[in-house]
């Protein structure tokens, strides 16, 4: 009896407690209605406020790249602008091997399939300072972009939308990308500029982008989804609007909540990428995602540490040369297409070997690398008489030793897929590279150093 007495009045007490949360349910139900319209008065005065904002006053709009007047210098021709690079160079104290100019140039002109270049190596080896002199003589607008161990996300790249100040924060590399943008204001894209900022687009020039020390931070975690994009390019019809928008980069400028749609921002060929990669335990390694998209040029420890004396500098001031067209560099660029039938049939022969040696080995590539491959030799600049040796030694040190990093020389799977490279270096008569390769086969571990073909 007792029991059932407790019972009952523990029944009582539950029965209290689940009316006072009912009647706590309903009055916080009641209040939904009015803090949703409280939630929407909020939301639109963002809004409006958002929309306030003078454009002059976005920071958005501020450019970082300098408007330089028609110097009234002719065009200049190809092999002219290699040339005044190499004095450039030489002028500044820089060593540097005709081929590796040639390649570097030609790396540049392969992006639309390979839309990254890098420089990895030894520090000290003029890494940083090729890309700016070779802007510099070409006639380039220039842009260094330091990149921070921190990056891990898009946003670092392009910038974000501050809820506290209600604006969107920019980097200097999204500024500089909206100067360089070819379709600017047109309709549907999300842009607000203040009426005189056409006059400070430059759609017309070229950009070489600088991602100094890119490997300090992981690759994939902030500029793998913008390569991607980069490389839709290839399939898309950038006058097509619709079409266009598969390659574009949205900008979330006026916040997710302000109403205000995103700002479309597209990378045209006329925007270069360069990235350089210091290697040391602080860095990161590149995935195959990255080296497939990317010619790697790889700078070895220098053969000389001797500076070259003042006396024997070819001092000299260099004019400011006339700004390089994106109309003439295109007339540069050639596809995979424009090669000689000869060429290509020769070429797709040692592709066919390396693609085998590097089955073997789990290291496959498919047509993307081939295609570059090619792309790369309609591109290779004058009339070099081995011009096909150059070439397809140049893609095996940058496109196929990166790939075979880590492997065990020791292996004799691993050994067979090294003939098969060494068999076509002889070919070419590439000793110099063959001889670096061999080098660094000696221990149980494959680690591609690079080369230094100065004073050679």
């Amino acid at each position: 009896m007792k029991q059932e007495t407790v019972l009952e009045a523990e029944r009582r007490r539950l029965k209290n407690e689940v009316e006072k949360l009912e009647s706590k349910s309903n009055t916080l139900s009641a209040q939904i209605p009015a803090m949703q319209s409280m939630f929407d008065s909020l939301s639109s005065a963002v809004a409006q406020n958002d929309g306030s904002t003078k454009p002059e006053d976005n920071e958005i709009w501020q450019p970082v790249l300098s408007i330089v007047g028609d110097s009234g210098r002719k065009t200049r021709e190809e092999q002219e602008c290699l040339e005044d690079l190499k004095l450039s160079l030489e002028s500044h104290g820089l060593k540097f091997d005709q081929r590796v100019l040639n390649a570097f140039h030609t790396s540049l002109k392969t992006t639309e399939s390979s839309p990254l270049v890098t420089l990895a190596g030894v520090s000290g080896t003029g890494k940083s300072e090729l890309p700016r002199r070779y802007a510099e003589a070409m006639g380039m607008n220039f842009l260094n972009v330091a990149v921070q161990p921190r990056w891990d996300s898009p946003q670092d790249l392009f910038g974000f939308y501050d809820y506290l100040e209600r604006r969107f924060r920019p980097t200097d590399l999204t500024r500089a990308l909206i100067q360089m943008d070819t379709f600017g204001a047109e309709n549907g894209r999300g842009w607000n500029p203040p009426e005189a900022y056409e006059h400070q687009r430059l759609p017309n020039q070229l950009l070489l982008v600088l991602l100094d020390e890119m490997n300090l931070a992981r690759i994939e975690y902030y500029f793998s989804e913008f390569l991607s994009r980069l490389e839709t390019r290839r399939g898309i019809v950038s006058e097509n609007p619709a079409n266009r928008r598969l390659a574009e980069i949205s900008l979330d400028v006026g916040g997710r909540r302000s109403g205000q749609p995103p700002m479309q921002l597209f990378v045209n060929k006329n925007v270069l990428f360069v990235g350089t990669m210091n290697e040391d335990e602080t860095t990161q390694a590149l995935s195959d995602k990255v080296i497939d998209r990317a010619n790697v040029l790889r700078f070895g420890s220098p053969n000389s540490i001797t500076p070259v004396p003042a006396s024997q500098r070819k001092r000299q001031v260099m004019e400011a040369q006339p700004r390089l067209t994106m109309k003439t560099w295109a007339s540069w660029c050639k596809s995979a297409d424009d090669l000689a039938e000869e060429d290509r049939t020769k070429l797709l022969e040692w592709i066919g070997e390396l693609r085998k040696a590097t089955d073997r080995v789990n290291r496959p590539f498919a047509y993307r690398v081939a295609h570059s491959m090619l792309e790369y030799a309609a591109n290779y600049p004058g009339k070099v008489d081995r011009r096909l040796d150059w070439v397809i030694a140049d893609q095996i040190e940058q496109k196929i030793l990166p790939k075979l990093m880590g492997l065990n020389p020791k292996d004799s799977t691993v050994q067979r897929a090294f003939g098969t490279v060494y068999r076509i270096l002889d070919q070419v008569g590439d000793d110099v590279l063959k001889s670096k390769m061999e080098a660094c086969c000696k221990d149980d571990y494959f680690q591609w150093s690079g080369i230094d073909r100065s004073e050679m």
